[in-house]
């Protein structure tokens, strides 16, 4: 995710059983490192969402580079596969 001027992201949400086994294949799909967050393409934050009013922390994973000026949306993409 990369929030927009008014800090807004737009996500999925999904419901999954907790384990440390979950986070590390999210974490290696998103290529994102714990142990060495610069060299990270993404980065893994708690966020508080609300839905219906109601207060949730949810991970998301935010992009962990800079924006190259002309930088074009990418509005739909398949995801690659976690092997």
């Amino acid at each position: 995710a990369i929030p927009d001027k008014d800090h807004s992201i737009f996500v999925d949400i999904y419901r999954l059983s907790y384990s440390s086994e979950v986070f590390h294949e999210l974490d290696r799909y998103e290529e994102y490192f714990p142990n060495n967050r610069s060299f990270s393409l993404f980065d893994r934050e708690p966020i508080v969402i609300f839905i219906n009013e109601t207060p949730m922390v949810v991970n998301v994973y935010l992009y962990n580079r800079e924006i190259s000026p002309g930088a074009r949306e990418i509005e739909h993409w398949e995801p690659k596969e976690v092997k």
